[in-house]
């Protein structure tokens, strides 16, 4: 089921390094093909609860019936219901006229609050947890209209299972289904099973009916080795922790994410019955496209292969079919137990690393390399004595798609390797791996999690099919084109966080997208698609209306001071502002005025790229067909060339006051670096000509690697093997 297109094979040199030329299949990213349609995100309404910092808006879920938003409220245990009837000013239902509205879920002294929230035919659904969280949770049913109780069933009971974290209904409305993650108790004397119920709904809500499938028939069988069962004294059915679920368009499949077992379960609806259990497998970060910045503690954007396996460990999770093919996405978040009972996490710098697997490990360790990175320590330790063989971190950076095959394991077909980092580092390098509730926050969470995808929406636009990719850390949606599963293009990334002011209640713009949801041209109030997206940190609620829209073809020059996609015949990035093109595929040159910054992502750009003094310019995973030349490179992203093909030279001069990388690359020609940068790194470049080095930059000797570009013709200057690595 893998597939495979290589964009671009320049020479024989290039498959000597395939990982590093295979960077450059995203170039074609946003730009969707020539003369094809794409889309664009553009806010138009938002509701705010005043709540910062407390999951006041933690999922989302729209009912086209009555077009209201029901908001899964965490600090205040309710379903806050929105009217988005006019979505450019959604109204918060609520007084004597709606006395049911904000729907209250604690129906019993048992309840809790609301974890998720799902919506069908008129009824609304809402997974609540225990008051105590290791007894079983209830999914109580209300109207979709007035917020009047219809039912509450018990989910979990009979599976001695607790915390049901997700619910959802399947697409012909006759289930519901509930994953019960049942996570252990703080000190870990109380570990209930986990499971997934299943509602049948066919009689009617009020003669609902549970059946909770279990994972008992796994305790004794053979799994596959990515899928961790690690808990202190913990069975399978224990161990395993349910977190999403999707279901097939036929209503016959359910697929669950268990995300702290790096695995996903296939369970046959109607038979209430787990027919497979499938590990995810792990990331290598070691290659080309896979890179990952591993430091809080280095100061600067620094995508580097280092020697970390990535457990995908997805939170969120949807299907979608193609040419009656089911497939799923995957947000890659990653997560970790850390409990006072029992903890898996450690850094690498405190890990025992064995020194014939890593004879650079004091290198590695240290803080502005792979020391400060979270790891765990249930894996890597092969042979049990106390050294750790391999390096194993939470998540896995990306978006994957993977393929199905009826009740059997699923299988990947597409994973975005290093793309997110690198997208959120093109358009917000000053913010790079922010954290979610704290601007003035640069590279926080490059020690965790990165950007750290979690929220997950998918839907049609026209004739093609996106994906809408919540990145919590960070902030902003993605948008990916998966109309071809097997080659996603980028469409979009949009943020509309406010990093300008302290983040707090009712400043900071919308923070930490934790649950999405697609409204279709059909469903939606006004018959243009929409995109309801909750924000658990700022606590608000902001709808987006999603144009089409054309590659268009500009015949003259284009100033820039945003994002540009689609085709372009020059482009110039204006004094004082920063210009995006992200898959954009410019015919001329591209220049970066003085003071401005200039960063093209994904793009084909068939002349030079030129920065002048005082601009900084980045270049990730393109193709150019001249030269690129950074003079004066300046600020935290300097001068920086990644997993990019350029048929001619590259050169960076008089950059005293930047950063200078050149990492990952095909050049066709020479590579000139000169000039007293801040930092310089120059490593895993296949260079046809000559490497020539000068000045005094300080090298990061980021991981002690040794020198590792392949160089056709001198290498002179400093970039010998005591320079650069």
């Amino acid at each position: 089921m893998s597939h495979t297109r290589y964009l671009y094979s320049k020479s024989g040199l290039c498959t000597a390094l395939l990982a590093i030329c295979s960077a450059s299949t995203l170039a074609h990213a946003g730009s969707g093909g020539y003369g094809q349609n794409t889309v664009e995100l553009t806010p138009i309404g938002t509701y705010a609860t005043g709540i910062f910092d407390d999951g006041a808006a933690e999922i989302v879920a729209h009912d086209a019936a009555t077009q209201r938003l029901f908001v899964v409220n965490g600090a205040d245990a309710t379903i806050d219901v929105l009217d988005i009837s006019d979505p450019s000013n959604p109204q918060f239902l609520h007084g004597p006229e709606f006395p049911n509205f904000p729907i209250d879920v604690t129906v019993t002294a048992n309840d809790a609050k609301a974890n998720s929230v799902a919506v069908h035919g008129g009824l609304v659904a809402a997974a609540v947890e225990n008051t105590d969280a290791q007894m079983p949770g209830a999914v109580i049913f209300f109207d979709a209209v007035d917020g009047t109780y219809r039912n509450r069933v018990v989910v979990g009971a009979d599976a001695d299972s607790a915390l049901p974290d997700m619910v959802t209904f399947s697409p012909n409305g006759d289930w519901v289904l509930v994953a019960n993650e049942g996570e252990p108790s703080d000190d870990y004397s109380i570990d209930p099973e986990g499971s997934v119920s299943i509602v049948d709904l066919r009689a009617g809500v009020e003669y609902a009916s549970v059946v909770d499938v279990d994972f008992r028939a796994f305790n004794t069988a053979t799994l596959d080795s990515s899928i961790r069962i690690f808990g202190p004294n913990a069975s399978v059915a224990q161990d395993l922790e349910p977190e999403f679920i999707a279901v097939s368009d036929d209503s016959l499949t359910a697929w669950v994410v268990l995300q702290e077992n790096n695995a996903v379960a296939t369970v046959d609806i109607v038979n209430a019955e787990v027919t497979s259990l499938s590990g995810l497998g792990f990331k290598d970060h070691s290659s080309g496209n896979n890179t990952l910045d591993a430091s809080n503690r280095d100061g600067f954007i620094n995508p580097t292969p280092w020697p970390v396996n990535g457990m995908y460990q997805p939170d969120s999770m949807v299907s979608f079919e193609v040419d009656g093919e089911a497939f799923l996405i995957t947000a890659n978040e990653g997560d970790a137990r850390d409990y006072p009972g029992f903890s898996e996490e450690a850094r690498v710098a405190d890990l025992m690393l064995d020194p014939t697997a890593f004879p650079n490990a004091s290198t590695l360790q240290r803080n502005e390399n792979l020391g400060r990175l979270k790891t765990t320590i249930t894996l890597g330790d092969h042979d049990g004595d106390g050294l750790y063989e391999e390096i194993y971190s939470y998540g896995a950076r990306s978006f994957s798609i993977w393929g199905t095959d009826g009740s059997g394991p699923i299988e990947m077909v597409f994973d975005s390797g290093d793309a997110l980092e690198r997208i959120t580092a093109a358009h917000l390098p000053d913010q790079f791996n922010s954290t979610d509730n704290e601007n003035f926050s640069f590279d926080d969470r490059s020690d965790d999690k990165g950007p750290e995808p979690e929220g997950l929406a998918v839907g049609k636009v026209g004739d093609r099919t996106y994906a809408f990719i919540g990145l919590e850390r960070i902030g902003g949606i993605v948008v990916y084109d998966v109309t071809d599963p097997y080659e996603p293009t980028l469409a979009q990334y949009i943020n509309t966080r406010d990093f300008s002011v302290l983040a707090g209640p009712g400043a900071g713009g919308d923070l930490a997208p934790e649950g999405l949801d697609f409204i279709s041209a059909d469903d939606s109030p006004t018959g243009q698609p929409l995109l309801a997206v909750a924000y658990e940190v700022s606590g608000t609620t902001t709808i987006f209306a999603i144009d089409e829209v054309d590659a268009e073809f500009n015949l003259s020059r284009t100033y820039c001071n945003s994002t540009l996609t689609g085709l372009f015949n020059q482009v110039i990035a204006i004094p004082g502002g920063t210009c995006v093109l992200s898959g954009a595929t410019v015919f001329d040159g591209v220049r970066a005025a003085p003071g401005s910054t200039l960063f093209i992502y994904g793009g084909v750009i068939n002349d030079n790229i030129e920065s002048d003094p005082g601009a900084s310019l980045a270049v990730l995973s393109s193709i150019v067909g001249g030269n690129i030349e950074c003079t004066g490179a300046v600020g935290p992203s300097g001068c920086q060339i990644s997993g990019t093909v350029v048929d001619g030279n590259v050169r960076s001069d008089a950059a005293d006051e930047g950063f200078v990388s050149v990492f990952s690359n095909f050049v066709d020609g020479n590579v000139r670096l000169s000039g007293n940068a801040v930092q310089s790194f120059v490593s895993l470049n296949i260079i046809a000509g000559n490497l020539e080095c000068s000045g005094n930059s300080p090298a990061p000797n980021l991981g002690g690697l040794p020198p590792s570009n392949i160089v056709g013709g001198n290498e002179e200057g400093q970039c010998a093997a005591s320079w650069g690595f």
